[in-house]
């Protein structure tokens, strides 16, 4: 076991069953570089076939102690090494450096991405894969530093309690227990001790559907999440702005399909910010709208007269008082909002406000 007592680094790639396919030990601390050879020698020998690329994930650790590591001998099955590094008690603490899925490798090697950048991290890059996904994995969802949930999306209960997550989000998107400005989600292996997850059990498929309509992120007590640790047993798939805008509103309610209902109050919000820093829109909305939006009558003047006019200089004076008259609803009807210090739209995204036909292509919806 103790050959030396140097560092030493680890490359493993895991199959979707747990056994180890290779590994390969160096006997220094290595860079990036020696990992990107390590991956691009598995690409090689997998694309010799004609079978896909197997769903592997490949890890990477640095070892401080490079004696404390099970040694390969000669001629024996190491398919189980991933589980005996993992229940090594000398190792208890060793988090994987980088882990890579190698499906998303060959991708990022087709499209002459770094597979260890955050862009070469992302799932989203096999959305036109036919084969489906098969490492057991598990969805972890970090809402500040030390505070991770996980979900189980294998189970239909860990689905529902995810989305039950996203609708309360949503659902509150401006209100001020939304105390993050950034939202990540990581895809993590599932070969945890489960003894160690059951010591915090209330982080694990946390549904917010079983509780009162007034209950709040915050009102989860803080020793019941997941450190941010365990994030580095995967990588990161997705991450939002929650800055509390409309545009990054509209961005999350999009990227997680979020239901919208007609009485949602963060939708209204969401309309009023628009306004507020964007104008109303200049052609007339559809007489629906005002079960949706209760404040268009509020604006009912404004928009014929907006509608109406093809003088320039008149319709920035026009757009001028829409937008103070949407900030002043906002101020006295949603005091307690969060508020962004942002006056522009980022990337190009926005609140999609319908024509006369009634349709909202941005939110994917029509009334």
């Amino acid at each position: 076991m103790r050959e030396n007592t140097k560092p030493a680094t680890l490359f493993l790639c895991v199959a979707p069953d747990g056994k180890t396919d290779c590994v390969r030990i160096i006997r220094d601390r290595t860079d990036d570089r020696d990992f990107r050879r390590f991956i691009d020698s598995l690409l090689d020998a997998s694309l010799q076939t004609d079978a896909p690329v197997p769903d592997d994930w490949v890890f990477r650790y640095i070892i401080p102690d490079g004696g404390l590591l099970p040694t390969l001998e000669t001629g024996r099955d190491h398919s189980d090494y991933h589980r005996r590094l993992r229940h090594l008690d000398t190792l208890a603490d060793l988090r994987p450096t980088n882990v890579v899925a190698l499906r998303n490798a060959a991708l990022c090697r087709r499209s002459g991405i770094d597979p260890l950048s955050a862009e070469g991290s992302d799932r989203q890059l096999a959305l036109g894969e036919t084969e489906p996904r098969s490492f057991p994995s598990v969805r972890a969802v970090e809402l500040a530093p030390n505070r991770v949930l996980l979900y189980d999306m294998s189970e239909t209960v860990g689905c529902d309690a995810y989305r039950s997550l996203h609708q309360h989000i949503a659902d509150h998107f401006f209100d001020r227990e939304i105390q993050t400005e950034t939202l990540r989600l990581y895809d993590l292996h599932s070969f945890f001790d489960t003894s160690v997850l059951m010591k915090h059990i209330p982080a694990l498929n946390f549904n917010f559907n079983h509780y009162s309509r007034n209950f709040k992120l915050t009102d989860i007590p803080a020793h019941a999440f997941l450190n941010s640790d365990i994030l580095k047993e995967g990588f990161l798939v997705k991450e939002y702005d929650l800055h509390p805008t409309s545009e990054c509103y509209t961005r999350f309610c999009m990227g997680e399909d979020i239901s919208l209902n007609v009485d949602m109050r963060a939708f209204e919000i969401a309309l009023l910010d628009h306004i507020s820093r964007e104008g109303y829109p200049t052609q007339r909305l559809s007489p629906e709208w005002r079960y949706i939006f209760p404040h268009k009558t509020d604006f009912k003047d404004l928009e014929e007269n907006i509608a109406d006019c093809d003088d320039r200089s008149s319709l920035e004076q026009l757009q001028m008082q829409a937008r103070e008259k949407a900030r002043t609803i906002l101020a006295e009807e949603y005091p307690d909002i969060r508020r962004s210090q942002r006056n522009y739209l980022e990337d190009g995204v926005s609140l999609h406000i319908p024509d006369a036909a009634g349709e909202t292509k941005g939110l994917g919806r029509k009334v």
